[in-house]
């Protein structure tokens, strides 16, 4: 199975047990609804899919696994996060007409020719999205490495 791994922010430049070098993601992934709106365990400002947020050209990398479980598990190994919380589409996915997200993807997958998507789905921390404005006071109020490591994200 030829599954694409979707992905932006540090997982681009650390892919860490995916192991994949930044040279190697191409830049003309499908057009997703992404925006920095959680507020990450470490204090950074991490980026998410929000349905609500202006569509941006995601990176894609072609994954040596060909098992799905197999990628969503070493993917979710990667974000330290749990296997459901890594989502995927396969091209012939019977899609919600409503469904924004699946319909770009499940599109996109057919223009590559490839047979599946995997993804991080994390939402915003408890539910709720924080406002521009608590992003900026978070982030203002980081100091030391939690700091640099929020600076190294954006």
């Amino acid at each position: 199975m030829k599954i694409a791994c979707l992905g932006w922010g540090s997982l681009i430049w650390n892919s860490g047990e995916l192991n994949i070098p930044r040279e190697k993601w191409n830049q003309d992934g499908p057009a997703l609804p992404i925006e920095f709106a959680r507020k990450s365990s470490d204090g950074r400002a991490t980026l998410i899919i929000d349905e609500r947020a202006k569509s941006q050209t995601v990176f894609w990398v072609e994954l040596e696994q060909k098992d799905m479980d197999s990628a969503r598990c070493l993917l979710a190994k990667r974000e330290g996060t749990k296997f459901e919380n890594i989502h995927f589409i396969s091209v012939d996915a019977n899609i919600d007409k409503k469904s924004q997200i699946g319909s770009s993807v499940v599109d996109w997958l057919r223009a590559k020719k490839l047979e599946s998507a995997i993804w991080t789905g994390l939402s915003y921390r408890d539910g709720v999205k924080p406002t521009e404005t608590e992003i900026i006071e978070h982030l203002s109020k980081l100091e030391g490495c939690d700091k640099e490591r929020a600076e190294e994200y954006v």
